[in-house]
């Protein structure tokens, strides 16, 4: 079962739905944990009125409205690629590279649906990837260091 199916099967969206009819697939946030083995997945629908509903899936389906702090995302039409592809697609371009997780973003950019992936490793190296998710091409890999996250943060 896909995470869009399991979001669109459960009555917290269908009653979203019937009262936002036309908002739309902007976003999904995925953490993947190698070392726990729980994972958390997160699917966004931008509003009319600019907000985001932002669902989390889990045993059960929660929704919170929050503030698009940014320019409106534009709208996924389609998603291939599941969470476990992406960890295959990671393991595989990282080769010998340890993975303790993965932070996925998937947004439609110049009409492209196209995965950000940051990847950390046992050794907390960050490195990322950037997927096509029609095809699973990697676009970009490029190495990143903790402390230009921790600067970028300050």
């Amino acid at each position: 079962m896909t995470l869009l199916y399991q979001l669109e099967s459960s009555e917290e969206f269908k009653k979203f739905k019937q009262e936002n009819k036309n908002a739309y697939l902007c976003a999904e946030f995925l953490i993947l944990d190698f070392e726990t083995g729980v994972d958390s997945y997160q699917i966004d629908y931008s509003l009319e009125d600019g907000k985001i509903a932002t669902f989390s899936l889990g045993e059960k389906v929660e929704m919170q409205i929050c503030e698009n702090l940014g320019k409106p995302l534009s709208e996924i039409k389609n998603i291939k690629l599941s969470p476990e592809e992406l960890k295959e697609i990671a393991i595989r371009n990282l080769k010998n590279k340890p993975i303790t997780k993965i932070i996925a973003v998937l947004q439609n950019i110049d009409n492209e649906e196209i995965w950000n992936l940051t990847c950390i490793t046992k050794g907390l190296a960050i490195i990322k990837l950037k997927i096509k998710d029609s095809n699973s091409q990697l676009l970009e890999s490029k190495d990143a260091s903790l402390f230009d996250v921790v600067k970028r943060v300050k």
